[in-house]
């Protein structure tokens, strides 16, 4: 299969990359246990990033590159370095995937933000999730939104829910006082998807994002490429491909398997309001910072 047919059979929207080994949380929905040494870096390089943006402009398309596990990096100009390279040498657009444990205070805001623009990050994806041991408070997600959205970041909340539990998300954008226009909401089931379907097919007792599903590819800590985003998706039997030394391959197989049981499976538990991940998308295309300039992003944020 082309990266093309790949694309077209999975409907590529986002590429995401983890640049550190291990998660910083225990997360309930993953049961993964938080790893007690100090995080580092394993086998993703820097060319590995880059091919999986050459990779995503190959495919037809422009995806959003997503920077997961930021709590590990913030701060590192390596990693900064590398993503003004994805911004500025192959023209992608950069998005970080965060819980904001960064910004509890107001120093650590301001650190944050410099930080953002270094790397030439326009968009901010915020999790407030009762299950992520880092998440904000309520009170201290509001800051965090109302000052991204102040800077002119675009800025989506999501949360992670138990079926029926109601979501403080919409809540937390209301009272920072932003427009419900300007950031975009969902909320998603809290069982971890490749787990599910690990367990003999269980029925699904909500919707899942779209993004959970077929959207995305991620390029985690351990050099293989996976369709699920969290660590309980990183096991041998869940690999689509790999990229070592900035190549690029798939496993037939597998894609296969993608496309006759996870495909039929989101097209059966999609939300009813429609394509969320598109939303996701025109949400991110319609907002891009004045600050965003090639010429800025390196000589006023460094």
């Amino acid at each position: 299969m082309s990266p093309r047919e790949h694309a077209v059979e999975t409907r590529l929207r986002f590429l995401a990359f983890r640049f550190y080994d291990g998660c910083p949380v225990a997360c309930a929905h993953c049961s993964i246990e938080a790893p007690t040494k100090k995080p580092h870096r394993n086998s993703v390089t820097p060319r590995d990033v880059i091919a999986l943006c050459r990779l995503g402009k190959t495919l037809g398309t422009k995806p959003l590159v997503f920077m997961t596990g930021s709590e590990l990096c913030l701060g590192d100009p390596d990693l900064a370095d590398l993503a003004a390279e994805i911004v500025l040498g192959e023209g992608m657009v950069l998005a970080v995937l965060t819980s904001g444990y960064w910004a509890r205070t107001e120093q650590g805001r301001q650190d944050g933000l410099h930080y953002l623009r270094r790397c030439g990050i326009s968009h901010v994806q915020l999790s407030v999730d009762s299950f992520h041991h880092r998440a904000l408070d309520p009170a201290s997600a509001q800051q965090l939104v109302a000052c991204l959205t102040k800077e002119g970041l675009s800025v989506i909340v999501n949360e992670t829910v138990n079926p029926g539990q109601p979501s403080i998300a919409p809540a937390v954008v209301e009272q920072a006082g932003v427009s419900s226009s300007i950031v975009h909401t969902f909320t998603r089931n809290a069982v971890g998807a490749a787990a599910r379907l690990q367990a003999a097919h269980s029925p699904l007792s909500a919707p899942y994002h779209e993004c959970d599903y077929g959207a995305a590819l991620y390029l985690q800590a351990d050099g293989f490429l996976y369709h699920c985003s969290g660590p309980a998706s990183m096991c041998q039997g869940r690999a689509v491909g790999r990229i070592e030394n900035g190549q690029v391959s798939y496993y037939p197989r597998t894609v296969a398997a993608l496309r006759t049981e996870i495909l039929p499976l989101l097209d059966e538990t999609r939300h009813s309001d429609g394509d969320e991940c598109s939303a996701c998308l025109r949400h991110f295309k319609g907002r891009t910072p004045s600050w965003l300039k090639a010429e800025q992003i390196i000589t006023t944020c460094s």
